[in-house]
């Protein structure tokens, strides 16, 4: 499917290799593993579902496109994601939302990459994408441990747009330590909404794992 949506620019959109499909066969075979074993999980009963591991080439589209800029990467990443979603559950949303950014950071950096994402996904399951959630802007989880993670989420966002109680899935491009989305639960429910689940581009894994199923 993906080959015929795409250009075929004879390089694998991960990794760069030559290739006349839009991944490579390398590529393809990690992908296909890593869904396998970390497709889907049930994070405080609601549905988390990822694409990729936060690793080597996948690290690298992600850093991309937050900090290369390089916009156009959010409609393969968002292929990618549609692809992994479908693999583990057949339950098409009625609503899209994505992880808000501070207006300020916004601002700075030109875009938001969730919210980007969140529009690719929204044009392929021709949904519409809401801005639910606010965030305030004094708050960076850059290098930061768990911990303070968790202290510096909490209040960090708000309700923006209250709208009719739908199936929701709120995208992203990371998931860190699952203290962001912790908090959206926390938000959401407190405010009624209680079909939500979640799609992101990329976790983060223990390095010893990584180092064990990719070298």
């Amino acid at each position: 499917m993906l080959n015929s949506l795409f250009q075929k620019e004879n390089s694998c959109f991960i990794c760069q290799a030559q290739t006349n499909a839009f991944i490579c066969s390398h590529c393809k075979r990690e992908l296909d593993f890593y869904q396998n074993l970390r497709g889907r999980c049930s994070f405080k009963n609601f549905d988390l579902h990822f694409t990729t591991p936060y690793y080597q080439n996948y690290k690298n589209i992600v850093w991309n496109l937050k900090f290369g800029k390089n916009t156009g990467l959010a409609k393969g990443m968002a292929y990618l994601m549609l692809e992994a979603y479908f693999k583990k559950n057949n339950k098409i949303p009625e609503l899209l939302g994505y992880v808000p950014m501070g207006i300020l950071k916004e601002k700075q950096r030109g875009f938001n990459q969730s919210k980007l994402l969140a529009y690719e996904l929204g044009n392929l399951l021709n949904k519409k994408v809401d801005d639910i959630l606010k965030r305030k802007d004094n708050v960076s989880l850059y290098r930061s441990k768990k911990i303070d993670r968790n202290q510096l989420v909490y209040n960090s966002m708000s309700i923006k747009n209250v709208v009719k109680k739908k199936s929701i899935l709120i995208i992203d491009d990371v998931m860190t330590t699952g203290s962001t989305i912790r908090e959206i639960i926390r938000i959401l429910t407190s405010n009624g909404y209680d079909d939500l689940s979640f799609l992101v581009f990329a976790r983060q894994e223990k390095k010893e794992n990584l180092e064990s199923w990719f070298s």
